[in-house]
């Protein structure tokens, strides 16, 4: 049985504006709710992320700054020792590098293949010079031997110099991305 009840006008307004409003109150404290969970969400996620891209590059400059050092000592000594050392660090840097590819920007992932792309080119160079001043010398215009060490020395001496410079440019892009007060 359905009751009917005649309510005035005004009073029913007054009801529903009521209905209304609670309506839209329960529904903004739960749109509320989930938006603050969803910020969260999100929130903890890119923590994470920048936790982790912190770490990946903090890992990676140091590896760099592990190779900067076995330059500086085949730069000193050429021995076969100190280019397996080299060799071994190059491996392992390429090898961190492309682990971190889906971490690193686009940008800071080719600008350190560009790097060791130059430690690559200093070790072929120191190579060659450490093969050439133990081959054997008979039969070799001494001059001509001579000329190719120091070719070979001058190209490694420019390779390590714009190694360093793009290590300086990394640097100072690293300060920034990892603390933007620093360096400016």
């Amino acid at each position: 049985m359905l009751i009917e009840i005649a309510v005035p006008a005004g009073v029913a307004t007054f009801i529903s504006g009521i209905f209304l409003f609670i309506i839209k109150r329960v529904t903004e404290s739960t749109i509320s709710e989930h938006i603050k969970q969803e910020f969260e969400i999100e929130r903890h996620r890119l923590n994470r992320y920048e936790d982790v891209h912190y770490q990946t590059i903090r890992n990676l400059w140091e590896m760099l700054c592990d190779l900067n050092q076995c330059v500086d000592d085949l730069w000193d000594n050429a021995s076969i020792q100190n280019l397996r050392v080299f060799s071994s660090k190059l491996r392992k840097a390429n090898l961190a590098l492309r682990k971190a590819g889906p971490i690193l920007h686009t940008d800071s992932y080719h600008q350190i293949q560009n790097v060791l792309t130059h430690f690559t080119r200093y070790f072929e160079g120191k190579d060659s010079l450490i093969l050439l001043r133990e081959s054997e010398i008979d039969n070799v215009d001494s001059n001509h031997f001579n000329d190719r060490i120091r070719n070979i020395i001058n190209v490694n001496f420019g390779t390590r110099n714009r190694l360093n410079q793009v290590l300086d440019s990394l640097l100072e892009e690293y300060r920034h991305i990892l603390n933007p007060r620093v360096g400016s």
